[in-house]
C-alpha cells in the first residue's frame, strides 16, 4: 500500500513534467505497442488514487507530501508494514481510509509487503466488525439522548449540539481505530517473534545433530537388526501365503477330480440301471398298477411287498393315492444323499411312473367319454 503511495508520488511528478513537454518525447520508442495501453492505464489509476487521497485530506498538500515520504520509507524498508498501517489510519479518516487502502495495497510493487498489508487489513476489518457490533447499542442510546436534548433546547443550540456530538463521535471512532490497529500490530509482532524463535530452534537442532553422530551409529545397528527382523517376518508371511494358495489350488483340483469321477461313475451306472428299469417296465407291460405293486423289487429297503398294491379297475381316487405314495418313494430330492446307483435308479423310475400314469389317465378319459355316447 505504501508502495502505491510512492508510485503515486512518482506518477504525480511525471504528470507535472508532462505539462512542460518532458514526458513521452524524451522516452525512447523501443517499448512494444502492447505495453503502452497497460502503462497508460496504470498511470491513470495512480493519478486517480492521488486525487482521491488529496480530496480525503481536504487538499492538504503538506500532509500528502509527508505521507508520500513515509511510503518511500516503506519501499526502502525503513519502516515496517505495521507502522505504515498505523500511520495511514492516523492520517486519513476512517471512512476514507477503508475506501483508499485496498487500492493503495494493489499498487505496492513488493509482493511480500502486499501480502503482509492485506493480512493486516483483513484482521483489522474483523476487529472493526466486532467493535462496531459492540458499540452499536451505545451509539443508538447516545443518538436518542442527543435528539431529546435537541428537541428540548432552541434551534441554534440544537445545531451546535449536533456538531459537537458528531465531532465527539468521530474522535471516538478514531480512538477505537487506533486501538484496533495497536492490537493487530501486537498480534503480528508476536507471530513474527514466534517465527524467528522457531527458525533459531531449527538452526540449533541442525547444529546439535552433528554431535549426535556417534549415538546415531549405535542406533543404526539397532535399525539394522530391526530391518533384518522385519525382513524375516515378511519372508515368513510370503511363505505362508504361498502355502495357502497352493493348498487352495490343490483343493480346487481335487474337487474337480471328484466331480469328474462322479460323472463317470454316474454314466457307468446309468447304463446298467437303464437296462434294469426298462426290463422291469416291460415285464409289467407298462401298466401303472402293476409297476407300483412291484416297486418293492427295485427298492426293497424303502417299500414293503403289497404296500403299493391297487387294482387297475379301482376308482381313480384310489389309483391316484397309491401313485402319489410311489412318487414320494422315488422322488430325486429324497435321494440327494444316496449313492450314485440309487440316485440314478430313483430318477429313472420317477420318469417312468409319470409317463405311465399320464397314459393311464388318458385311457380312463377316453373310456369315460365312450360310455357317455353309448
Amino acid at each position: 500500500s505504501t508502495t502505491t503511495t510512492t508510485t503515486t508520488a512518482t506518477a504525480a511528478s511525471s504528470a507535472s513534467g508532462a505539462t512542460d513537454g518532458q514526458s513521452s518525447k524524451s522516452k525512447p520508442q523501443s517499448s512494444s505497442s502492447s505495453s503502452k495501453p497497460t502503462t497508460r492505464k496504470r498511470n491513470q489509476s495512480i493519478l486517480d488514487l492521488r486525487s482521491r487521497m488529496l480530496n480525503a485530506l481536504d487538499g492538504d498538500r503538506e500532509a500528502f507530501v509527508a505521507f508520500r515520504q513515509q511510503s518511500m520509507n516503506l519501499i526502502h524498508n525503513k519502516i515496517s508494514c505495521v507502522d505504515y498501517l498505523r500511520l495511514f489510519f492516523k492520517t486519513f479518516k476512517r471512512r476514507d481510509a477503508l475506501n483508499l487502502f485496498p487500492d493503495l495495497v494493489s499498487a505496492v510493487p513488493d509482493r511480500e509487503k502486499r501480502k503482509e498489508l492485506k493480512l493486516l487489513y483483513s484482521r483489522l476489518l474483523s476487529k472493526m466488525r466486532k467493535a462496531s457490533q459492540e458499540a452499536s447499542d451505545e451509539d443508538v442510546l447516545s443518538d436518542t439522548n442527543a435528539g431529546n436534548k435537541t428537541a428540548a433546547g432552541s434551534g441554534g443550540n440544537a445545531a451546535t449540539g449536533d456538531k459537537d456530538s458528531e465531532a465527539a463521535r468521530e474522535e471516538a471512532r478514531r480512538a477505537s481505530m487506533q486501538q484496533i490497529v495497536e492490537e493487530v500490530s501486537a498480534v503480528v509482532a508476536e507471530k513474527q517473534q514466534q517465527k524467528a524463535a522457531d527458525e533459531a530452534k531449527r538452526a540449533d537442532d541442525s547444529s546439535s545433530s552433528s554431535s549426535d553422530d556417534d549415538d546415531d551409529d549405535d542406533d543404526d545397528d539397532d535399525d539394522d537388526d530391526d530391518e533384518q527382523f522385519d525382513a524375516t517376518l515378511r519372508a515368513q508371511a510370503e511363505q505362508d501365503l504361498t502355502q495357502r494358495q497352493d493348498q487352495a489350488v490343490n483343493e480346487a483340483r481335487e474337487a474337480a477330480d471328484d466331480r469328474e469321477q462322479a460323472a463317470s461313475d454316474r454314466a457307468a451306472v446309468a447304463d446298467a440301471v437303464s437296462r434294469e428299469v426298462k426290463a422291469w417296465a416291460k415285464t409289467n407291460k407298462k401298466n401303472i398298477c402293476k409297476m407300483m405293486s412291484t416297486l418293492h423289487t427295485l427298492f426293497p429297503d424303502l417299500v414293503q411287498p403289497g404296500e403299493l398294491t391297487v387294482s387297475r379297475k379301482a376308482p381313480l381316487s384310489d389309483v391316484k393315492r397309491v401313485y402319489l405314495k410311489s412318487i414320494r418313494v422315488v422322488h430325486p430330492d429324497k435321494h440327494a444323499q444316496s449313492s450314485v446307483a440309487v440316485q440314478v435308479k430313483a430318477s429313472t423310475v420317477f420318469v417312468a411312473l409319470r409317463k405311465c400314469y399320464a397314459r393311464f389317465l388318458s385311457r380312463r378319459e377316453r373310456k369315460e367319454k365312450a360310455k357317455q355316447f353309448q
